[in-house]
């Protein structure tokens, strides 16, 4: 088991650290600025958010950190009790947090506790099952994906009352990330900050030939999209960037790329090309419950009516392609993250849906 300075004599890992703790202490201090802003906050729940938003933030960024995975937990004897410790502090917090902005109930205690326990339960069933798509690995995303995506998590924020993020929208992204490098064990995920600088040009490139060729003829010539600037400050400029980087691209990527999309390439081992398209689409139905004209209006009979968002669908579908193609071509997430930080940052920056 390779150990911390085995790691550390590694030059191109340190990389990765730095690129790390750099982003980590970033959207640290952007995020507790903001917090000390809020004047309706008690001292104390102030500083627990702080704590809370700087604690969570490194456990999702940290895994990010190539390598911690399988040196700490998938080659530990012990990774079953480490892991069980992790949700129970997660769990703990929650509660805590929950009580102090008087927000708990005994439906979030009992949601709370399944939507940590289930997963990681399921995960350890089929653990050692063939890693491809199999049905209990559909129902595994499922599990982690649905409750987030329907608003059935306990709606508690960081900080309170007016959250930057989703306090169970962070525990969902940890999960995952979790499950699917230290008990799925899916080795080649690709999941890191660090980008050369030819995945930042391919990224760049595949961006400006998706809004070339596809997003702004469709969308203007649609109405989907229009011209429109965002006159705010550059610090919300900033702020935006960030959290759409790490809190919409980042853990989108990690679910259809990094996971659903690899799964499938590894179901249809020779047929890659096939592999994206199918993913794409996924991501791209993914985005049917958002409301954005114009709808196609589909009739089930008694099974009820639904206004599709058909144009939304449609280019959802084909950034998923970009954005696949950026992973099938780098191996990492980041650059198909980034692909799509800067699609959907020109989006609202410069458009109006």
């Amino acid at each position: 088991m390779a150990t911390m300075q085995s790691l550390w004599a590694q030059p191109e890992w340190r990389k990765h650290v730095y690129m790390v703790l750099g982003v980590w202490l970033i959207m640290s201090l952007a995020g507790i600025l903001q917090m000390l802003s809020i004047q309706d906050l008690s001292t104390f729940q102030k500083s627990f958010s702080v704590l809370l938003w700087i604690g969570l933030l490194l456990a999702y960024l940290g895994q990010m950190i190539p390598g911690l995975h399988e040196s700490f937990l998938v080659e530990n004897p012990n990774s079953k009790q480490i892991i069980l410790f992790v949700l129970i502090i997660f769990y703990v917090a929650f509660i805590v947090y929950a009580n102090a902005a008087s927000a708990l109930t005994p439906r979030d205690l009992l949601v709370g506790a399944g939507y940590l326990a289930v997963p990681v339960a399921l995960a350890y069933m089929i653990r050692n099952k063939p890693l491809r798509l199999s049905p209990g690995d559909a129902i595994l995303i499922l599990l982690i994906w649905f409750p987030i995506e329907f608003g059935l998590l306990p709606e508690i924020s960081i900080p309170f009352k007016q959250g930057l993020v989703s306090m169970y929208h962070l525990y969902g992204i940890i999960l995952a990330i979790l499950i699917f490098l230290a008990i799925r064990r899916i080795p080649d995920m690709g999941l890191r900050i660090y980008m050369s600088r030819r995945e930042v040009l391919l990224a760049l490139k595949l961006s400006a030939i998706f809004f070339i060729v596809f997003a702004l003829p469709i969308g203007l010539s649609t109405g989907f999209i229009r011209w429109q600037i965002d006159s705010g400050p550059l610090w919300k400029w900033f702020i935006g960037i960030l959290g759409t980087a790490f809190f919409i691209a980042f853990p989108e990527e990690i679910l259809f790329r990094g996971i659903i999309q690899k799964l499938i390439e590894k179901r249809m081992q020779n047929r890659p090309g096939t592999a994206l398209i199918i993913a794409s689409i996924i991501f791209g139905l993914a985005h049917a419950n958002n409301p954005k004209p114009p709808y196609l209006h589909l009739s089930f009979g008694a099974i009820g009516a639904f206004a599709l968002p058909w144009v939304y669908v449609v280019l959802a579908t084909i950034a998923g392609w970009f954005y696949g193609k950026a992973y099938q071509k780098t191996g990492s997430i980041a650059a198909a993250a980034l692909v799509h930080t800067v699609v959907d940052c020109v989006w609202w920056m410069f458009f109006a849906g």
